[in-house]
Formats: C-alpha cells, structure tokens, sequence
C-alpha cells in the first residue's frame, strides 16, 4: 500500500486493493486500455479505452447477463 493511500476498511479490502494495484491495472495499463500515474494515485482512460466499452457497456445493456455469442 502506498502511504497515501486511505486505510482500509477489512482484510478484504486490503487484499482487493493490492490485487487491483499489482495485478488488475497492471494488465490494463499494459494493453493501453488505461493510463496509471504512480505519483498522484490517479488512472485515467488510455488511448485504446474505447475499444472495450462495449464490454463495459454489456451489463447495463443486457440486464446484468451476458449475451449467448460472449458466451
């Protein structure tokens, strides 16, 4: 955990931020899907961001269940 980070509320949380932060982000700043500034603590959308929103968008499209053909 960086030092500025806020403390955490449970173990849970604790463990899904470290996960996030070393595994999740990782991965989707690599593929350019995200930027990450270390130094602010901040993540912004990545010049390929758009390529997943239809993705991002097939849970409020599709009443939280994914569609046969992602299946």
């Amino acid at each position: 955990m960086l030092e500025n980070d806020p403390p955490s509320v449970d173990e849970d949380v604790a463990r899904l931020r470290l996960k996030l932060r070393h595994t999740d982000l990782s991965t989707l700043v690599e593929h350019g899907f995200l930027t990450w500034d270390h130094d602010e603590n901040l993540v912004k959308k990545g010049p390929r961001f758009d390529a997943i929103t239809p993705v991002l968008d097939l849970p409020n499209n599709h009443g939280g269940e994914l569609p046969d053909e992602y299946l």
